[in-house]
This record gives structure tokens, C-alpha cells and sequence, in this order.
């Protein structure tokens, strides 16, 4: 409470508008409105739904390539550069992996959403032919960078990102103090603009949930409940034996004493907070249990697997 006012937490209000719109949708269906007025409904919510949505999408790649740059060329020195980044890019794809392995394990156990049926429009783009895996390594370098922007192709963003990062560290130091003030300038706009983003988060679960329960019923919920279900279980385990377990066996630290150390970095890459609470002394901290952070990095590579 502030000044006498209450001000909740962003959970707590998307839980608010999780609940409004279950109710909301009970109400519309219990009142049982026309087709046609069904579908106006619809529409507008599925509107106001996929602007947040296309909101959350728009601001991405900023966040990205700004938080990358800052996070490496920010850095100062090349070869410390190259020792972290390999470590940081190794544990991140081992990490991933077993966080996909997990996720397989979980899902083919608890099967949620079989026999499920959302009646939603099938989608009308092709997910296209499975490329080879010289497609695959030719995806990384973007033939044009200003397309894969335009594209949202994060791998290949990110490629050019990085070089461009790297090759910073050949121009004269006052040229890469401008590149990095510039960029930092520009992350502390991208940052207010996500802040802002999400804060809609509350009207978007709302319309989202509402616009699901008029078209399907409560039908879906159950599948769904059991797919949540199954998410979070898969996450809890990640989070609390998954990585722990890694980070012992690669560093021998203990894991509870390096998570407190780390909570305030880690609250921060995970709620994307203000310019200044990203400035959190997430390096001293990590150093502290005898291990170097790049907070940059860490935000960006978090952004690129969320999408």
C-alpha cells in the first residue's frame, strides 16, 4: 500500500483478469446471445487479443540486439569475451536440451490435451519442408539483415549481432564508446516500451480466455488444465534438480548459495524490470560464489528461447 492506495503485483492482476474472463465467458454462455452476436463479441476480443500479442512480438528484437550489444561490447575486452561466451553458450545449449528432454519425458507420461478438441481454425500458413542440415547452418548467416529483422529470424539476428559485437573491438576505443552509449540509450527506451507491453498483460489474458470460452465453451479447460499441469510440473523439476545439479557438477558450487546470490539478477532477467533494476550489480554478485555473469548476454539468450 502507497499513499493509501493498493498497488498489486502484475501476477496478481493477471490472475484477476484469468478469473474475469472465466466468468465473463460463464456469464455469456449462461445468457446464451444470438450466433451473430457471439461472433461481433468474438471478433473485438480476438482483436484487442492479438494486438497484445503482435505488441509482445514488435519489441523482441530490440530488446535482443540492444541487450547483446551492451552485454558484449559493454564488456571491454575481447579475449575475457570469448572464454565467457563459449562457457555462456555451452551451458545454454546443454541446458536446453535438458530442458526439451524434461519436457518429452512429461508429456509423453501425463499425454495432456489428448482427446481434446478447441475446434479453432486451423492455421493458414504451411509449416513447410524440414530443410537439411546444410539448411540449417546456412539459416545462421542472414543473407540480408535488415530481413531476417523484418522476419524475426532470431538465430540469424543474433549471428549478425554477435559479429558485429566482436568486430566493434577494431575501432578506436572512443568510436566503441559511442557504440555502446548509443545502444545502451536505446535499451533503456526498449525497456520502458516492454514495461509498458507488459503491463497490458492483464487486459490481453482477459481477452484471450474470454474470446476461447465464447467460441469453444468450457470444454478445453480440463485438457488444458492437465497441460498446464504438466508445463509447470516440467519447469519445477528443470528449476529445482535440472540445474542445480548442472551447476554442481560444472563448478562444484552449491546451488543454494549461488541462487541467493544471484536472485536479485535472476528476478531481473526474468520479469524485465526498469532501466535502472536491470543495472543490478548482477557481476559482483556472481563473483562473490566464483563465478563471472554477463548480465546482457543472459537477458538476450533468455528472450530468444522464450520466443
Amino acid at each position: 500500500m502507497e499513499n493509501g492506495v493498493i498497488i498489486m503485483k502484475l501476477h496478481t492482476k493477471i490472475f484477476i483478469g484469468l478469473f474475469a474472463a472465466i466468468l465473463f465467458g460463464g456469464i455469456i454462455q449462461y445468457l446464451g446471445f444470438e450466433a451473430e452476436q457471439l461472433t461481433t463479441l468474438s471478433i473485438l476480443l480476438n482483436l484487442v487479443a492479438q494486438i497484445f500479442l503482435r505488441l509482445l512480438k514488435m519489441i523482441v528484437v530490440p530488446v535482443v540486439v540492444s541487450s547483446l550489444i551492451c552485454g558484449i561490447v559493454g564488456e571491454g575486452k575481447l579475449g575475457t569475451l570469448g572464454r565467457l561466451g563459449l562457457r555462456t553458450i555451452a551451458f545454454y545449449f546443454v541446458s536446453t536440451l535438458l530442458a526439451i528432454l524434461t519436457g518429452f519425458l512429461f508429456v509423453n507420461l501425463i499425454q495432456p490435451g489428448v482427446g481434446s478438441n478447441l475446434d479453432l481454425e486451423a492455421p493458414g500458413e504451411s509449416l513447410g519442408e524440414a530443410g537439411t542440415w546444410t539448411d540449417l547452418i546456412l539459416r545462421i548467416v542472414p543473407s540480408n539483415f535488415i530481413g531476417a529483422l523484418a522476419s524475426g529470424d532470431m538465430i540469424a539476428v543474433i549471428f549478425f549481432t554477435v559479429m558485429f559485437s566482436i568486430f566493434s573491438f577494431q575501432v578506436s576505443e572512443e568510436s566503441r564508446g559511442q557504440i555502446v552509449s548509443f545502444f545502451r540509450a536505446v535499451l533503456d527506451v526498449v525497456m520502458s516500451m516492454t514495461i509498458f507491453i507488459i503491463g497490458l498483460a492483464p487486459v490481453g489474458v482477459f481477452c484471450l480466455v474470454s474470446d476461447l470460452i465464447i467460441r469453444t465453451g468450457f470444454g478445453p479447460f480440463i485438457p488444458l488444465g492437465w497441460y498446464c499441469f504438466t508445463v509447470g510440473l516440467s519447469l519445477a523439476i528443470h528449476f529445482t534438480l535440472t540445474l542445480p545439479l548442472l551447476l554442481y557438477l560444472l563448478t562444484r558450487l552449491s546451488p543454494v548459495r549461488f541462487a541467493s546470490a544471484m536472485a536479485p539478477a535472476l528476478l531481473t532477467a526474468f520479469s524485465l524490470p526498469p532501466p535502472a533494476a536491470r543495472r543490478c550489480p548482477s557481476r559482483w554478485r556472481a563473483e562473490n560464489v566464483g563465478l563471472e555473469f554477463i548480465n546482457g548476454s543472459a537477458v538476450s539468450f533468455s528472450l530468444s528461447a522464450r520466443q
